[in-house]
C-alpha cells in the first residue's frame, strides 16, 4: 500500500452507497493509518508509510461532499515521524494543521509518535511541532505523545506549559525517568482534564515521587502511570481523587503507612502492579496497600505480580470485602498458593475471568469441579491455561477443559448457569518448571479432541485453542486458511456479559486511533461501502484519480 491512492472507476450501472454511511463510521475509514508496528516496541522500526490520514475523499464526489460538510472527519490526526522524516517536520506539521483547520472547534486530536527513542545529536526539528501545539491548543480534547527521544519530550512539554487546554479531556505522554523527576505541572489549569496516561522509558528510579505531578486530581476519572510510586505517596494522592472510576499504578513499598481507610467511592477498575526497580523486582506488601482501599463499586480488578509475592486473597480482608462484587478478574502471579476451587466460590457474579497462562495454570480437577459444581455460574468470558500437574494425564485436563466449554455452551438462563460466549485456551501441558519439557499428546488424538471445539465453533461460538507452550496461533483454524497466524486480541470485545451490571470503557485504546490488525481491512471496508471505486496501490498507473 502506497502513499498515492490509484483510483479504478467500475461501470456507471453500479451505485456508491457512501453518502447512506454515518458520519461516525465513515470518519473511521477516512482516518485508517497504515502502521506496521502499532504496538509501539522500541526495537521495532517506524513504517515510513502514511503520516497522515489516507485521501480517501479522491474516491468519489459523493465521498468527497460528505467529508468537507463533516467536520468530525477532520477532528483527527496522527503524525508517525521516522528519523529522516523528523529532521524536517515542517511540511508534515503545516499539512497536519491545514486538515485541523476543517475539524470541530474544541473536538481535535492530535497523536504524535517519532518511533525511534534516541536523538543524541538533537536533529530532529522540534520548533514546528510546538508551532502546531500552540496553533491547536485551546481546540485540543485529545493530545498523545509516544515513543519520542527525550529531547523531544521535554520539548513538547514546556510548550505544553506555556499553553491553556480549555477543551482538553484526555492525555498520555511518554516520557524518559528523568523527565519525571522534575516538577510537572503542564496540565494543572485544565479544566475538563479527565484522562490522564503516563509511560516511563528506560530504567526507572526506585519511585517516581507522585507529589511532583501537579494535577487537577478532584476532577480526573482515569489515572495510569507506568514508573513506580510509594505506597505512602499514592495512597496520600488517591484521597482527593473522589471521582476516579480507572486506576492503573505500579507501588513500591514505604517505611511511612497511613492506616486509615482511603476511599474512592466511583473506582470501578483496578490494576495493579508490583513494582520493578533497577536492581530487579523490588519488596512489595501488595495484601497491606490493598487492606487500605475501600472500594464500593469496584467490579474489574487486574492484579500483575511479578515478584515472588505470596498474596493469598483468601486471608486478605480486601478480598472479603470485594471479591462478591467482582464482574471481571485477572490475575498473574508466579506463586499463587491459594486453593481455585475455594477462590471461586468467593466471586459468585464473576462473568469474565482471566489466568496467566505460564503461572497459573488448570488441569483436570479443576474444569470438572467448574463443571460439576458449577462454580462461577454467572461467567461468560474464560482465558486460562490447560498445564501440567502431577499425576494427572495431560489427555485427561485436555478433554475435561473441553467437556467444560461444551457443558457451559449448552447452558440456558432458566438452570441458573449463565453461557459460555468466548473462551481462549492455552495448552501448557507440556511443559513444567520442574519437569520442564513432557511429552506431548498423540498429534492424531490432539486432533480428534479439537474437532469437538471446532464443531461449537461452527455453531457461532467465539473459542480459541492456543498452540503448545505459548505458541501464538489458534489451532482450531485449518492451516491453509490461518493466513494470518496472530491471534488477533480481545480489546474491542467486552469484558462483561449482559448480566453485568455494568460494563467498562475501553481506557487501553489509542486516543482517537482505529488499530487495524490486518492488511486487508481497508481493502473490505471500501469494497463493501463503495460499489462504484476500489482502491489500490500507484502500481498501475493507468487510471489515475480525478478530482
Amino acid at each position: 500500500m502506497n502513499d498515492e491512492p490509484t483510483l479504478l472507476v467500475a461501470q456507471e450501472v453500479l451505485s456508491c452507497y457512501i453518502s447512506s454511511i454515518p458520519p461516525e463510521v465513515l470518519s473511521k475509514i477516512l482516518i485508517l493509518c497504515h502502521d506496521t508496528w502499532e504496538d509501539g516496541c522500541l526495537w521495532q522500526p517506524a513504517h515510513s508509510g502514511h503520516n497522515i490520514p489516507i485521501y480517501l475523499t479522491q474516491i468519489c464526489s459523493s465521498w468527497r461532499l460528505l467529508a468537507l460538510d463533516t467536520p468530525e472527519l477532520w477532528s483527527f490526526v496522527k503524525l508517525t515521524f521516522t528519523e529522516q522524516s523528523a529532521r524536517n517536520t515542517g511540511a508534515i506539521t503545516e499539512f497536519a494543521d491545514r486538515w485541523l483547520t476543517k475539524g470541530r472547534r474544541g473536538k481535535l486530536a492530535l497523536h504524535i509518535r517519532m518511533g525511534f527513542s534516541f536523538d543524541d545529536e538533537n536533529r530532529t526539528d522540534t520548533a514546528p511541532i510546538g508551532q502546531l501545539l500552540d496553533a491547536r491548543a485551546s481546540d485540543l480534547q485529545k493530545f498523545a505523545l509516544a515513543e519520542c527521544p527525550e529531547n523531544v519530550t521535554d520539548y513538547v512539554i514546556a510548550r505544553m506549559a506555556k499553553n491553556s487546554f480549555p477543551s482538553l479531556e484526555e492525555v498520555e505522554l511518554h516520557a524518559y525517568s528523568s523527565i519525571w523527576r522534575t516538577r510537572f505541572d503542564a496540565l494543572v489549569a485544565a479544566p475538563r482534564l479527565h484522562t490522564v496516561r503516563f509511560q516511563t522509558w528506560r530504567s526507572p528510579p526506585a519511585h517516581h515521587d507522585l507529589t511532583l505531578l501537579h494535577l487537577p486530581w478532584a476532577q480526573l476519572r482515569s489515572f495510569s502511570i507506568s514508573s513506580s510510586v510509594s505506597e505512602h505517596e499514592c495512597l496520600s494522592i488517591l484521597s482527593h481523587c473522589p471521582e476516579l472510576t480507572n486506576l492503573k499504578v505500579s507501588v513500591t513499598s514505604a517505611m511511612e503507612f497511613p492506616s486509615s481507610a482511603v476511599i474512592l467511592p466511583k473506582l470501578s477498575r483496578l490494576q495493579l502492579v508490583p513494582s520493578v526497580d533497577d536492581w530487579g523486582p523490588s519488596r512489595t506488601d501488595i495484601g497491606r496497600f490493598l487492606d487500605v482501599l475501600r472500594l464500593p463499586a469496584l467490579h474489574d480488578l487486574e492484579l500483575y505480580f511479578i515478584v515472588y509475592d505470596p498474596w493469598n486473597p483468601l486471608v486478605s480482608r480486601f478480598w472479603d470485602r470485594h471479591s462478591a462484587q467482582l464482574r471481571a478478574f485477572d490475575l498473574s502471579n508466579l506463586y499463587f498458593r491459594a486453593d481455585l476451587h475455594l477462590l471461586f466460590r468467593t466471586m459468585p457474579d464473576l462473568t469474565s475471568l482471566t489466568l496467566s497462562p505460564r503461572e497459573i495454570r488448570l488441569a483436570a480437577p479443576d474444569f470438572d469441579a467448574l463443571r460439576v459444581e458449577r462454580l462461577l455460574p454467572a461467567l461468560t468470558h474464560l482465558d486460562v491455561t490447560v498445564g501440567y500437574a502431577p499425576g494427572i494425564v495431560a489427555l485427561d485436563s485436555i478433554r475435561s477443559a473441553i467437556t467444560l466449554v461444551e457443558a457451559r455452551a449448552a447452558e440456558s438462563a432458566e438452570n441458573g448457569v449463565a453461557r459460555l460466549q468466548r473462551v481462549k485456551l492455552a495448552d501448557w501441558t507440556a511443559w513444567d518448571a520442574v519437569e520442564r519439557d513432557l511429552p506431548r499428546v498423540d498429534p492424531v488424538t490432539m486432533d480428534m479432541e479439537l474437532n469437538r471445539l471446532r464443531e461449537l465453533k461452527a455453531h457461532g461460538m467465539h473459542v480459541q485453542w492456543q498452540g503448545p507452550q505459548g505458541q501464538r496461533y489458534d489451532m482450531l483454524v485449518p492451516p491453509d486458511e490461518c493466513w494470518f497466524p496472530q491471534i488477533p486480541p480481545d480489546d474491542d470485545e467486552p469484558r462483561y456479559s449482559s448480566m453485568a451490571t455494568s460494563s467498562r470503557p475501553n481506557s487501553d485504546a489509542g486516543i482517537g486511533e482505529l488499530k487495524v490488525k490486518r492488511r486487508r481491512t481497508l481493502f473490505t471496508l471500501l469494497r463493501f461501502f463503495g460499489g462504484s471505486c476500489r482502491l489500490r496501490g500507484n502500481r498501475q498507473s493507468s487510471a489515475r484519480s480525478r478530482m
